[in-house]
């Protein structure tokens, strides 16, 4: 879903110990659920606070008819 909002970003979830970052998380949704998609962004907060070497990918979801 985050790269079906935003088809030209770069911008990594997950980077190794060697610094090199790949886009790792991910967040699937049927056809249905892709509509009710309201907002998808990328929290980096955790990864750079040292919590977890992975940023969150956070979805907010309206109704699903």
């Amino acid at each position: 879903m985050w790269r079906h909002q935003n088809p030209d970003a770069r911008d990594d979830t997950w980077y190794s110990s060697a610094g090199n970052g790949f886009r790792l998380d991910h967040a699937f949704a049927s056809p249905a659920a892709a509509q009710a998609v309201t907002r998808i962004w990328l929290d980096h907060a955790p990864r750079l606070s040292g919590a977890t070497d992975h940023s969150a990918v956070v979805l907010s979801l309206g109704n699903i008819i």
